[in-house]
């Protein structure tokens, strides 16, 4: 009788968890988390049919059958209802080349220093043999990382 209500207990709880999960799926959406709700109803109804009984057993089923809705039917939901977001190339829409500048700092030839760039401070690298100095125009030749490569401009 004890163990009938633990039982109980336990199938109550994975669906009450389940559809909690499935609902959340429209506050946190990435179609993860609805996935995740599927494993817990599954524990639920294999619960109510007696096929699974340990606390164990349970969540072993639970991952188990969480990690298989995430990686098959997430996919195959994806497949055939593709996001509407569209992916740009970043490289390009971020590109600073043949943009202008101007130096903060020295810039020695090879050396780094610092530009003023669309009213940000950015490091930048003198790809020169000529020193850069403080207030000299600079075109943007290129990125490495974080570093911008400068070289004088030319007026």
């Amino acid at each position: 009788m004890a163990g009938n209500i633990y039982n109980d207990l336990m199938l109550q709880f994975w669906l009450i968890l389940g559809c909690l999960l499935v609902v959340g799926e429209f506050i946190i959406p990435g179609l993860v988390v609805m996935f995740i709700g599927l494993g817990a109803m599954t524990v639920a109804g294999l619960l109510h049919y007696g096929v699974i009984e340990s606390v164990i057993s349970q969540f072993l089923t639970f991952f188990v059958s969480s990690m298989f809705y995430i990686f098959t039917l997430r996919f195959a939901v994806l497949y055939f209802y593709p996001c509407d977001t569209e992916k740009k190339n970043l490289e390009q829409e971020l590109s600073h080349e043949g943009q202008t500048g101007e130096a903060v700092s020295d810039i020695a030839a090879g050396d780094v220093g610092s530009i003023k760039y669309s009213q940000s401070q950015w490091q930048a690298k003198n790809i020169t043999t000529a020193k850069i100095e403080a207030g000299d125009k600079v075109e943007i030749t290129g990125q490495e990382n974080i570093t911008l490569l400068v070289q004088k401009k030319d007026i």
